[in-house]
């Protein structure tokens, strides 16, 4: 072999292997490009029982599943409600009360899974100076309210366990941004309170204010809530929602203080204010028989106070949806069926 050859044998090498790459390069398939996250769009109440959704989004667990969730904040579970039902929302976290409203007018919705469940999140508040020592003093008296909600729910078992007449007591229907200012101004005597609204009051109120909490009658619940056709459609996106919402509850469960400065962030209130509405043995996903006997009850009482048409109590099994938690944490279904 020449020595010229010598030479030219590793630059004819090197342009092969290149001239190799090229056309293998140009032949490959091309690198899957990553999928594509799915949007879901969720109505969110700014209330601590919320808590779950809020560290959900903020620590990437929805991006985990797959998921681009856009969030609609409202002030009540209810207004979260009505943008599902005009296909505003996907899905929405709401109250137990409204849910069995809807329920009851025959909207086609199911209850995916409760997210939390709090027995001091609410309170009757009752104004300095109005001679109410006792809530069996509230007879002639007025009280403050979101009418249609489950604060209504709670006044009515409320006043039942002391024995008052619901007639006796004036209803006065208030948004939440009212609740506070009405019970300082004299517009109502006493007020149906619950989560930053309570925790505000709690912190500002003037001495000799009144808290009648009622932890051995009323749980503060919400769920996750969607429409039977978004089910039909989406079943393996509400999955990953409720995946997303397992990791969220072990995260609050591992790392409350975190947790808590998420929740008090997307509230808009203060740590310490939060703290007295925040209570981390709340949240946990289930489907279990209380809430099948909660709607039983709150649909008895609509019934039985003419806030209804429908006059039979619905069979709440068709009202659930068990698919997605069964799929994620079996364990934590424990409804009779």
């Amino acid at each position: 072999m020449s020595p010229r050859f010598r030479k030219a044998l590793p630059l004819t090498l090197a342009v092969g292997v290149v001239l190799l790459a090229t056309i293998a390069s140009h032949y490959r398939s091309p690198a899957a490009a990553p999928a594509a996250l799915e949007t879901v769009t969720i109505a969110l109440p700014r209330q601590a029982s919320t808590a779950p959704m809020f560290v959900a989004i903020e620590k990437g667990f929805f991006k985990d599943q797959g998921l681009d969730v856009v969030h609609q904040q409202h002030e009540l579970g209810a207004q979260g409600l009505k943008s599902l039902l005009d296909h505003q929302a996907d899905l929405t976290v709401v109250a137990d009360t409204p849910f069995m409203f809807k329920a009851m007018a025959g909207e086609q919705i199911a209850i995916v899974c409760a997210i939390s469940s709090g027995r001091r999140a609410a309170a009757i508040v009752v104004a300095p100076g109005k001679a109410i020592n006792s809530l069996a003093d509230l007879a002639g008296h007025s009280v403050g309210l979101p009418l249609g909600t489950n604060m209504q729910f709670f006044l009515s078992v409320m006043l039942l366990q002391d024995r008052v007449p619901e007639g006796s007591v004036k209803l006065v229907n208030l948004a939440p941004d009212q609740i506070a200012t009405a019970l300082r101004s004299g517009q109502v005597d006493a007020v149906t309170a619950w989560q930053s609204n309570l925790a505000q009051l709690q912190e500002s109120a003037p001495s000799g204010t009144q808290f009648f909490f009622g932890e051995r009658l009323f749980r503060h619940r919400f769920h996750l809530v969607a429409r039977r056709d978004y089910l039909e459609h989406h079943a393996d996106a509400v999955k990953r929602v409720v995946a997303a919402l397992a990791m969220a509850t072990k995260f609050m469960d591992q790392q409350p203080d975190v947790a808590r400065a998420i929740t008090a962030r997307y509230m808009g209130i203060d740590l310490k204010a939060l703290a007295r509405i925040y209570d981390p043995a709340d949240f946990d996903l289930k489907l279990d028989q209380a809430i099948l006997l909660a709607l039983d009850d709150q649909s008895r009482w609509a019934i039985r106070s003419d806030l209804v048409k429908r006059k039979t109590v619905p069979d709440y099994l068709e009202y659930i949806y068990f698919d997605a938690l069964e799929a994620v944490d079996p364990t934590a279904v424990t409804m009779i069926r």
